[in-house]
């Protein structure tokens, strides 16, 4: 007779070690490893060849305002408060070196939310690497300006609502990244509309969770506003106090004034010889015809430099369409700018450089911390004025990126998908922000690179709900 042999129960799988863990992670996202070894190589050499830090006409400002503290009339504080916190005039390399990990860690986050939505690792690839090894991005990160922590409060804020729109505590500190994105450049607030309607839609039949998110956005504001406003006498609910200098530039840039009709004590801000200047000029130059009316800067003459604004665009709407739409499109055609954009370029060996200490107001600042500062300067063939010159941001992609957004709105079936919809939060949110930002001043690259991530991202989810196949399972 023959003996039956039962096999024995199969017991749990091994266990694997930590470390096992970590390679297996590693080995099936090393393309992505492979990419964020090379962008952190990119900026140690960045940042080594062009210590302590670049420095922007802001940048002198922002660094002024820091002993004393104080709040900025054009500018939100945020940033002020973070070069006091580092104690920058004693070490520019520490906070470079900080913007240079915030920027890799941007990176990494736009990969991780492309993941989150089911998109491949290699798709995933592409909003990381338009980020990551962007000039523009590079060259922001050494310079003293906000936009490196700016991106990643704003991709936090944005990215943490799009992965959870229901769950309580991620929200909540979605809504304080948005709040601190606004503290650090008002243009942060521009995303907010489209974040309130996203968790609106998303919690349409429980709106208290609403609450705690409301709370995070709306308590910081609203401690700097009082805090400011008990200092200064800027008495303003709003987070700036020059926005209407800024709306002026943007209507005198395209403003025929010798057919605008205006309040007689305001015509001298729009007279009929006015020079045809972009909109930077007419906010800061000596010679712009607001600046030469007022010979201060009192925070009511930002009211009334508002309302000749909102004259001019009232009695031309056409004309301030056509220049919004012009400036817009540079952000997504070849050639689209940068390249002359004085907030970011290089200084070159035995060329002059506008913001060095030469400058009378960075001559003062470097007097007051008795700082020893030179502006680095590279030469034409070095690795970074190479790299500066060769990798900058390919603005069609980011066309694409938009096209691509709006192909899948166009089916039910398309717009219907969960990713559809998250690129829809994430572009909206991304060209509305470039959009109110041009509307109400200019174009610049710096406003371009923080919302690359955003609608970079947006292309690729969109990408991946075009070829998904009918009956494929969805994230």
């Amino acid at each position: 007779m023959t003996e039956t042999r039962v096999a024995p129960p199969a017991g749990p799988p091994p266990a694997v070690s930590p470390r096992g863990q970590a390679a297996a992670l590693a080995l099936s996202h090393w393309p992505f490893l492979v990419l964020f070894g090379v962008a952190a190589a990119i900026r140690l050499v960045f940042w080594l060849e062009l210590k302590p830090g670049l420095m922007f006409a802001d940048s002198w400002i922002y660094l002024n305002d820091t002993r004393p503290l104080t709040y900025l009339m054009y500018r939100p504080a945020g940033y002020v408060f973070v070069l006091l916190a580092l104690g920058s005039e004693r070490s520019l390399e520490l906070v470079t070196a900080l913007q240079h990990l915030a920027g890799l860690a941007t990176g990494a986050l736009v990969y991780l939310l492309c993941l989150k939505q089911g998109v491949s690792r290699w798709l995933a690839l592409i909003p990381a690497a338009l980020f990551l090894l962007n000039a523009f991005t590079v060259v922001l990160e050494q310079y003293l300006l906000t936009e490196a922590f700016f991106a990643l409060l704003l991709l936090l804020g944005i990215g943490l609502a799009a992965v959870y729109p229901s769950r309580l505590l991620p929200l909540a500190f979605s809504g304080l990244c948005l709040a601190l994105s606004g503290l650090l450049r008002g243009a942060g607030m521009f995303a907010v509309p489209f974040w309130l309607v996203w968790l609106a839609v998303h919690n349409r039949h429980n709106l208290k969770v609403l609450v705690a998110p409301l709370l995070a956005l709306v308590l910081p504001i609203a401690g700097y506003v009082g805090i400011r406003n008990a200092s200064t006498d800027y008495g303003t609910l709003s987070i700036i106090r020059g926005e209407g200098w800024f709306l002026y530039g943007r209507a005198m840039s395209f403003a025929d004034c010798s057919q605008v009709e205006l309040d007689e004590e305001l015509e001298p801000l729009c007279p009929a010889d006015k020079p045809e200047q972009i909109p930077e000029w007419y906010v800061w130059a000596g010679e712009s015809p607001a600046r030469t009316f007022y010979e201060d800067d009192d925070p009511s003459h930002n009211d009334e430099v508002r309302r000749v604004a909102l004259d001019i665009i009232r009695q031309q709407p056409l004309d301030f369409a056509v220049a919004v739409a012009k400036d817009l499109s540079r952000a997504f055609r070849p050639g689209g700018g940068g390249h002359d954009d004085a907030s970011v370029v290089l200084a070159y060996e035995g060329e002059p450089y506008p913001f060095d200490v030469a400058w009378p107001a960075a001559a003062n600042i470097v007097d007051k911390f008795d700082m020893e500062y030179r502006i680095p300067k590279v030469s034409r063939d070095s690795f970074p004025a190479l790299y500066w010159r060769f990798a900058r941001l390919p603005n069609l992609l980011l066309g694409v990126s938009v096209l691509l957004v709006l192909v899948a709105a166009l089916r039910p079936s398309w717009r219907g998908h969960p990713r559809a919809q998250v690129a829809f939060l994430l572009g909206a949110s991304g060209v509305g922000m470039l959009f109110f930002a041009v509307a109400s001043h200019t174009y610049t690259v710096r406003y371009v690179v923080p919302v690359v991530p955003l609608i970079a991202a947006a292309g690729v989810l969109a990408f991946s709900v075009l070829v998904d196949r009918p009956g494929k399972s969805r994230t």
